[in-house]
């Protein structure tokens, strides 16, 4: 009696075993195709998210992982987020400097998903305020330089024809064309900047723009250390930027987007000048996402801050 009822036993959890396999094989199966051909994909941070968009268009289902306003680098992926990224089949961050918590996610992925490091093959610059330092910290915001954009949607098209690449000609056509307008962007900066009355712009907040200036080789003054920084500037700070706002009679200080930008409104005030916002793009608004925000109209808006910055 025990051996038969060993045997029946051994039975049961082999069948079991066989069941769980082949819902693993399914849902695997399932990650890969559902039902509308897409590729799901889930983008950190709102640059790398907009530039899926463009080049996948509607063979593409993109998730923004973080929620707008959120700290990127103290973010704390949840279960459900993991969960998600495990049932994708691409996932793209921006690298270890920008989010040091996606190796936590990459290690915890058990399944058949296609990681990309959209900073692939971009050079990082150290933040300007530990230049000297024996420990060197880098400024994650790459795409603030648009040379930089432009590598990043070809690292994100050579995913999407990993994936897909029977659409292979669709996804090149898209990223070219996308270039293009980047390529347009880029001008009219360049445009902007030759014909203006100055070279330099101040920074009322956290200063995440080492790639912009160093691509425009721009001058800047800045109330804060670095984009990372937690603390309010001096007030011995805040009285050496404004005694240089007003040397040099600069008409904007700028502050980040998201942001209540309360040392910039105050210098601003206190001066009398103009206090406006430069984003750094690396998270927008529920808002500004529902009515169709992108990289391009952003940097756009960004441009005609910079306009009046330096005339």
């Amino acid at each position: 009696m025990k051996k038969i009822i060993s045997i029946f036993i051994t039975f049961f959890i082999v069948i079991g075993i066989v069941i769980f396999l082949a819902l693993n094989i399914s849902n695997k199966k399932e990650i890969k195709n559902d039902g509308n051909n897409k590729i799901k994909a889930i983008a950190t941070l709102f640059p790398q998210y907009d530039f899926l968009k463009q080049i996948g268009k509607d063979k593409i289902e993109v998730t923004l992982l973080l929620p707008p306003g959120t700290e990127t680098h103290t973010y704390d992926p949840s279960p459900k987020d993991i969960i998600g990224i495990n049932q994708s089949m691409l996932f793209v961050y921006t690298g270890r400097y920008m989010e040091p918590w996606a190796e936590k996610i990459i290690n915890s992925i058990d399944r058949d998903v296609l990681i990309l490091d959209v900073s692939k093959g971009i050079e990082h610059i150290a933040d300007h305020t530990h230049e000297g330092h024996e420990e060197v910290e880098y400024d994650p915001h790459i795409w603030l330089d648009i040379s930089n954009a432009k590598v990043m949607v070809d690292n994100i098209l050579d995913s999407l024809i990993k994936l897909d690449s029977e659409n292979t000609d669709y996804y090149i056509k898209n990223a070219e064309e996308y270039k293009e307008k980047l390529e347009e962007l880029d001008n009219s900066f360049i445009q902007v900047i030759n014909n203006s009355k100055r070279n330099t712009i101040c920074f009322g907040d956290k200063f995440a723009y080492m790639y912009f200036i160093t691509k425009y080789n721009l001058d800047y003054i800045t109330a804060y250390d670095s984009c990372s920084s937690s603390a309010e500037p001096s007030v011995s700070k805040i009285l050496e930027v404004e005694e240089r706002i007003k040397e040099e009679n600069i008409p904007v200080i700028f502050y980040e987007s998201l942001s209540e930008g309360k040392v910039a409104k105050s210098i601003a005030k206190d001066l009398g000048i103009e206090a406006l916002v430069f984003s750094s793009v690396h998270t927008v608004s529920s808002e500004d996402i529902k009515n169709g925000a992108t990289y391009i109209s952003v940097m756009e808006k960004n441009l005609e801050a910079l306009q009046k910055a330096l005339n």
